[in-house]
């Protein structure tokens, strides 16, 4: 991520920071993916990866957290797509609050949610390009630890079946 709590480049300093290392990051063979969050806006983040303009330095594609700024998912992977070098795929979905006042952003399986993974799949490509897929969760508190862990264990289960199917299909588009 490009910013911390303890330091806050703006896109000017975060280009100079990653250019000082890119070179590094090539020739030792590392590809640094640099994530879309709610604190840097998407158009920010994709300015800093195409002025760096390394091999080394890409885009973790992760457009459930930008929600948070209100940037719409599609729209982010349609900014990101040639930049990404790691998926982190997680599904997500709104829910009124147990006191009806406002909404939550929560977790949900995958396939299940608001993310468009089908764009997501069809404008970053991970099969062709060879792009790193992280299942990412956000499991809500079921209530108890035990009952978390055996919820999570079943939501990655769900995942990776899903992945599997999703990939199969996508390999075969390829």
């Amino acid at each position: 991520m490009l910013r911390v709590p303890e330091h806050r480049p703006d896109v000017d300093e975060s280009v100079r920071l990653l250019r000082a290392h890119a070179p590094a990051y090539e020739s030792s063979g590392v590809a640094l993916a640099v994530e879309t969050y709610e604190q840097v806006a998407t158009p920010d983040l994709v300015e800093v990866v195409t002025r760096v303009d390394s091999p080394a330095i890409g885009i973790c594609a992760d457009p459930s957290n930008t929600i948070a700024i209100l940037e719409q998912p599609s729209q982010v992977i349609d900014m990101i797509a040639p930049h990404v070098n790691n998926l982190h795929v997680k599904d997500f979905a709104f829910r009124r609050r147990d006191d009806s006042i406002g909404f939550e952003l929560v977790g949900a399986r995958l396939g299940t949610g608001l993310l468009p993974i089908d764009h997501l799949y069809e404008r970053v490509d991970p099969i062709r390009r060879g792009i790193s897929q992280v299942i990412e969760q956000w499991l809500p508190w079921q209530g108890s630890p035990s009952a978390t862990l055996r919820a999570e264990d079943e939501w990655n289960r769900t995942a990776v079946d899903f992945l599997k199917n999703l990939n199969a299909q996508e390999s075969t588009r390829a």
